[in-house]
């Protein structure tokens, strides 16, 4: 027999971060599951898809020491009952889960037996190779995963996470495109006498992960620290804990895609105005036909024009500073720009281009980006911006 009490609001916010690591439609369907069960002196919510697993831990009052399985559709059914504290009873013998509201009580069967649950065998970690607080590392990470959305299928089994230690860099790259965060110490810290100077873990572990990544409460300095062991990466907060098995592959050569800052003609162009031409000519962007976005310097603006079968748009930006050649023009994907912006949080975005060919390089703080231009025909173009810019 095992029972515990748990307020509702405890129920829902274990819904809320476990739900995205519940396999659907799983080959077995104990993957389908959520074990329930008693660890380290607390009641454990526990979900694996084999690579990765997570546990959301709730400080309740636990007794007995039987444990179970039970469908994420069935907690959806639970957290929707009316009511501020409920009670959870499983008896073994019966395989029931009944749940009590005082007024109402709905039974569950449990139908998996729980030592077929993949559970990862757990070894304490020696040291910890990163830190960081809640906030920071969720901002990080949500500008780093923009950089792992478009991989190609020749570059999908290496689209992951690459914390280097040795560097003190953190870098995301689907083929197209790359975010590079050197923490500082106002987002994160690295371990510099770690004996693991490089991991690499799926971009799949952050979806699941960023759920259980929530705002600071009553002023508590809530931290997120990881660390190796067995070719398996914990990562821990207040009341969770996630195993991710380490990709065991050759990562790209970061070091020879990105560009030396000095060897670049650097620009200062407002975020603002070039996030809103990119958002819109996104609108005209057709993947068949793959008409970029174009933008030539002029004098002390940048020109962004683009055209798709039945429209046009044309966009004068400010420059605040400007060493690029006056005529350079370079093509991109729009979206690609779009994303760029939303990652910077500058008025005047300091970018650097080497020619029309080479990736553009962002600087912002601690990180640093880099995407790759799309082929162009300058001519036509050029004349079609001079007639657009009499124009305006």
């Amino acid at each position: 027999m095992m029972e515990f009490k748990i307020t509702m609001k405890e129920m829902k916010d274990v819904v809320k971060k476990i739900e995205k690591s519940v396999m659907k439609k799983a080959a077995l369907s104990i993957l389908e599951t959520v074990l329930v069960k008693q660890e380290n002196g607390q009641l454990a919510f526990i979900a694996s898809n084999t690579e990765e697993e997570l546990h959301i831990y709730k400080n309740v009052l636990v007794t007995g020491n039987d444990s179970f399985c039970i469908a994420l559709d069935n907690l959806k059914k639970i957290v929707k009952l009316k009511a501020d504290v409920i009670t959870i009873t499983y008896d073994s013998e019966d395989k029931k889960i009944l749940v009590s509201t005082g007024k109402k009580i709905v039974s569950f069967v449990s139908e998996w037996d729980i030592t077929s649950f993949p559970l990862m065998y757990i070894k304490e970690p020696e040291e910890t190779w990163f830190i960081s607080r809640y906030t920071s590392f969720y901002e990080m990470m949500e500008k780093l995963s923009v950089y792992l959305e478009d991989a190609d299928e020749n570059y999908k089994a290496m689209t992951c996470y690459n914390f280097n230690i040795a560097k003190n860099r953190i870098v995301a790259l689907d083929g197209h495109r790359m975010g590079v965060c050197n923490p500082s110490e106002n987002i994160g810290k690295f371990n510099n006498d770690s004996e693991l100077k490089e991991i690499n873990l799926k971009r799949t572990f952050w979806i699941k992960l960023k759920n259980c990544i929530a705002k600071e409460v009553n002023g508590e300095q809530n931290t997120i620290s990881m660390a190796s062991a067995e070719n398996k990466t914990y990562i821990t907060g207040n009341d969770f804990m996630m195993i991710v098995r380490n990709v065991d592959v050759m990562y790209f050569n970061v070091d020879g895609m990105i560009l030396n800052e000095l060897d670049l003609m650097m620009v200062n162009v407002s975020t603002k105005e070039l996030k809103e031409s990119a958002e819109y000519n996104v609108t005209l962007y057709d993947k068949d036909h793959r008409k970029p976005m174009y933008m030539e310097f002029i004098g002390n603006y940048v020109m962004s024009y683009m055209k798709s079968q039945t429209e046009e748009s044309f966009d004068r930006i400010t420059l605040m500073e400007n060493g690029v050649n006056d005529g350079f023009m370079i093509g991109f994907n729009p979206r690609f720009i779009k994303d760029l912006c939303n990652g910077i949080d500058t008025e005047f975005a300091r970018m650097g281009f080497r020619n029309a060919k080479s990736p553009v390089m962002a600087y912002d703080g601690d990180f640093t980006y880099l995407v790759l231009p799309v082929n162009i025909n300058e001519c036509d173009v050029s004349e079609r911006i001079d007639k657009l810019m009499k124009a305006a």
